[in-house]
Parts: structure tokens; C-alpha cells; sequence
């Protein structure tokens, strides 16, 4: 985490101030009530100024620590997704199954619409055809969602086939 800086430290503090004086002046001007009603007052405006900063998204970037070099990756979610997902493939059966399945359908998908025209399910044959028998069972989208906790998922030497072929494809 961050060290807040000192604008942070700034506004924490006329924050602070500004809470102070509206509960002094709602007490003096109307005892009780008057400090109820500045203090809801300034809940309202808490939360509209925090909504605020999420919808508009004005966070600073993470400084990269010195000497670290900066990931080169990061800006890109989706190749993080399948990165990850991909991680996690010789986990079991049931895992390569329901995770890493559905993002190799969804890779060879578009590959075959764009390469060859192909539409995996509308011709799943033709996609087989292409892919190879031999490598077909590890994309074939039938298999979605099924599999043993159990049995070990795929093993690294597959999984580099697996992307190999994609890339050919």
C-alpha cells in the first residue's frame, strides 16, 4: 500500500475541519437536531464524492518499485485471463474441464472462423478434421463441464501442443 501523500494528507485534514465546524454549527443552531441534520448532510456528500471517484476511475497507477522492471503484459486483461487460466490446467479433470476447456473452444473458435471460414458449432466435424483426431479430444466443446476432481488435468507437454496447434491453426 501507498504512503497518502501530502495533498492526501491535505484534504484528510480540511476534511476533518469541515466535519468538526458543520456538527459545532448544527449543535449551536439547533441543538441536537441541527447536529443530526449536518452530520446526514455530510454522510450524503461522502458518498456522492466516493461514487464519484469510483465512476470516474481516478486512481494513480501502482509505481513500479526501484529496479523492478515494469510488466510488459499488464495493460492486456484478457491475456491475463487465459494466462491464468491456463495456469491451473493440470489442476484435475473437472478443472481443465469447466476453465481451461471453454477458453481453448472460445481461442479455436476464432481461429477457425477467421483462418478457415469455419464455424466450430456448426461443423464440428470440419473442426475436428482440421484440429486433428489426435488433439481433438482436448478441445472438443461436448466435454465442457464434466470430468473427475480426481484424475490429474493436462499435463505441460499436452498443453504446449494444445497452444501449438492453436498458433498453427
Amino acid at each position: 500500500m501507498r504512503a497518502p501523500t501530502r495533498a492526501a494528507a491535505l484534504a484528510g485534514a480540511l476534511a476533518c475541519a469541515l466535519v468538526c465546524g458543520s456538527v459545532a454549527a448544527g449543535y449551536l443552531t439547533a441543538d441536537v437536531l441541527g447536529v443530526l441534520v449536518a452530520v446526514s448532510a455530510l454522510a450524503v456528500v461522502v458518498i456522492v464524492v466516493a461514487w464519484l471517484g469510483h465512476a470516474l476511475g481516478r486512481r494513480a497507477p501502482e509505481p513500479v518499485p526501484a529496479g523492478a522492471e515494469p510488466d510488459p503484459v499488464a495493460p492486456f486483461v484478457s491475456y491475463r485471463k487465459i494466462e491464468a487460466a491456463l495456469k491451473w490446467a493440470r489442476t484435475s479433470q473437472a478443472h481443465y474441464n469447466r476453465v481451461v476447456r471453454p477458453v481453448l473452444v472460445r481461442l479455436l473458435a476464432s481461429r477457425l472462423a477467421e483462418r478457415h471460414g469455419v464455424d466450430l458449432d456448426a461443423r464440428p466435424d470440419l473442426a475436428r478434421e482440421i484440429v486433428g483426431t489426435e488433439l481433438w479430444d482436448h478441445f472438443d466443446p461436448a466435454l465442457t463441464g464434466t470430468g473427475s476432481e480426481s484424475r490429474p488435468g493436462v499435463d505441460e507437454r499436452t498443453l504446449h501442443r494444445l497452444i501449438d496447434r492453436l498458433e498453427e491453426i
